[in-house]
């Protein structure tokens, strides 16, 4: 499944060379594929399938309504939101990559070091936890490279770095000198907001869970009203809408077939930022990037490293799997 993600991130021109690739002549695909329209086609529409066909889940949920997190929840979920904070952290303070390979990162982690996987994908608090709190810890440190190297970590900061410019501020090295006053404000300001969050969010559960008592014949057609609004409001491009249905299709499927598509995401998302790498590592080695590799003590480092943490990760991933057993 990551093999494809990567595969179906190559669709369209190739950034280095300005060549077509695997667009089967198709106008449509010369600019790739759209993230958008392939997240909500993935996971948004294999779920109402899923709601459709088996209509329980909702009444399980609708038994759980007004409940809170209790202490002894919170603290099995201790681990994994200290987890996902660490990568929602490490992820922000990496310029392009964002909240939704957060989120990923985190859940894929929490899944692949919980003792019952199998339940995660059907409510699991561990698996909503690992989301969230690595999709939270995203946002303070997308500043860093804004504020002190004047580049976006994601698209909301991006729009932040628009702010900033249309106010007289210029994030940079220099902008802590000038306006250190006005960073530190900044600063104050987001832990405050984090500390609102969680006051906000603790008094409105019982408003917001009632939303699963919401009949399933009203729900649906609101959740695909929506899917496809959002996804032709996001470029305006009617092409967008057979995108979605067409991975809402290979959704559906790979559920039926236990395949997991999360590995597929993260493939087609890093995907562009790897084949940029890359491209320019062979330029800075001369056509010879295993060499450079090995030769360079930095790339000879990072070999060095991750060789033996992968070869065990493959390791106890056979060892514990049924066919080894």
């Amino acid at each position: 499944m990551m093999m494809l993600g990567l595969w179906l991130s190559f669709i369209g021109t190739d950034p280095l060379g300005g060549v077509e690739r695997f667009t089967f002549g198709l106008f449509e695909l010369k600019s790739g594929i759209p993230l958008l329209p392939m997240l909500i086609g993935v996971f948004a529409l294999p779920e109402v399938a899923n709601v459709i066909i088996r209509n329980e889940k909702g009444k399980k949920l609708a038994a759980l309504v007004g409940e809170r997190l209790s202490r002894v929840e919170f603290r099995r979920c201790l681990p994994t939101i200290c987890r996902s904070t660490a990568i929602g952290a490490g992820v922000g303070m990496v310029p392009g990559l964002g909240q939704i390979v957060a989120a990923m990162m985190g859940y894929s982690a929490a899944k692949n070091a919980s003792k019952h996987p199998e339940t995660f994908g059907e409510g699991e608090i561990e698996g909503v936890a690992a989301a969230e709190a690595a999709n939270n810890a995203v946002n303070g440190p997308t500043m860093v490279p804004l504020l002190t190297l004047g580049i976006p970590g994601d698209n909301v900061t991006a729009i932040l770095l628009g702010a900033f410019v249309a106010q007289g501020l210029r994030p940079g090295p220099e902008l802590f000198e000038q306006q250190g006053a006005t960073v530190f404000a900044i600063l104050v300001a987001m832990v405050i907001a984090n500390l609102l969050f969680l006051v906000i969010g603790y008094l409105s559960i019982p408003m917001f869970s009632r939303l699963v008592t919401i009949k399933t014949s009203i729900l649906i057609p609101v959740v695909i009203m929506f899917a496809f609004a959002g996804t032709y409001v996001f470029r305006s491009d009617i092409n967008d809408l057979m995108i979605l249905v067409a991975f809402g299709i290979f959704g559906i499927i790979a559920k039926a077939a236990r395949f997991d598509v999360m590995p597929m995401v993260m493939g087609f998302i890093l995907g562009p930022s790897m084949e940029y790498a890359f491209g320019q590592t062979v330029a800075m080695s001369q056509g010879n990037p295993l060499g450079f590799f090995f030769t360079d003590r930095i790339g000879a480092l990072c070999v060095l490293l991750s060789t033996p943490i992968i070869g065990y990760l493959l390791w106890k991933r056979l060892y514990s799997s049924p066919v080894a057993a």
